[in-house]
C-alpha cells in the first residue's frame, strides 16, 4: 500500500459521531463494492489510524489505502460522500511515508455468541444432521468481543447489524499479497500505521 487518503469526522451537536460512522462506512461499503477490479478483488483497504484499543474506539479518522494512486482516484469517494460534506474531511491523495515501524490487519473478530446459530449454520455447511450439528458443539461456550463497530445496513437480509472491527499488530510485514473484503477489511496481509 504506497498511497492514502484520509476522510475525517466533523461531528456537531446536529450530527452526531456515531451517526456519522455509520453513514460514512456505508457509502465507502458502496463504493468499493462498486469498484472491484477485473477479477472480483477489492484494491482498497480500510485503516483506523485513531484506532483505541482501550476505549474500544475506532476515533474520527477513516484512512483509505491503495498500491496505486489511480485506485482511489477511481473511487471518487467524494461523490459517494457528496450529502455529508459539511460534516467530513476529504484529504488529498498523499503517497505513504517511507519509514514505517509498525504494521497493522483491520479484519472482523470470529463472534459466537447463538449455539442454535451456530449448530444450523454447521448443518448447511457440512450437510450434517441436527444430532451431528448438536454433537460438535457440546460445550459451547460463547465467543463475545468488546471491539469497537459501526453498525451496518444489510439489504439482503433487511436489517441492521454491528460490523465490529478488530485491530492487529505486526513488528515486520509479510511479503506477499495482500487482500481485502468488501468492507476494506484485511482478508490477509497487514498495513502500514501511522
Amino acid at each position: 500500500m504506497n498511497h492514502y487518503l484520509d476522510i475525517t469526522l466533523l461531528p456537531n451537536e446536529e450530527v452526531g459521531h456515531y451517526f456519522l460512522w455509520e453513514k460514512l462506512y456505508h457509502q465507502v461499503h458502496l463504493a468499493l463494492v462498486e469498484h472491484k477490479n477485473r477479477v472480483g478483488q477489492f484494491e482498497i483497504a480500510a485503516a483506523f489510524p485513531q484506532f483505541n484499543e482501550m476505549d474500544n474506539s475506532l476515533g474520527s479518522k477513516l484512512r483509505l489505502l491503495a498500491t496505486q494512486p489511480q485506485h482511489l482516484e477511481d473511487l471518487k469517494v467524494s461523490n459517494w460522500l457528496r450529502h455529508f460534506t459539511d460534516y467530513l474531511h476529504i484529504s488529498s491523495i498523499r503517497p505513504v511515508p517511507e519509514k514505517i515501524e509498525v504494521y497493522v490487519a483491520y479484519s472482523r473478530p470470529a463472534i459466537r455468541a447463538n449455539k442454535a446459530r451456530e449448530i444450523a449454520r454447521r448443518m448447511k455447511r457440512h450437510n450434517e444432521t441436527l444430532e451431528q450439528a448438536t454433537a460438535h458443539f457440546e460445550g459451547f461456550k460463547p465467543k463475545k468481543t468488546k471491539a469497537p463497530f459501526v453498525y451496518m445496513q444489510s439489504y439482503t437480509k433487511d436489517s441492521r447489524f454491528p460490523l465490529f472491527i478488530q485491530q492487529t499488530h505486526s513488528a515486520v510485514v509479510k511479503e506477499g499479497s495482500v487482500s481485502f473484503d468488501s468492507y476494506g477489511l484485511s482478508s490477509r496481509g497487514y498495513l502500514p500505521k501511522f
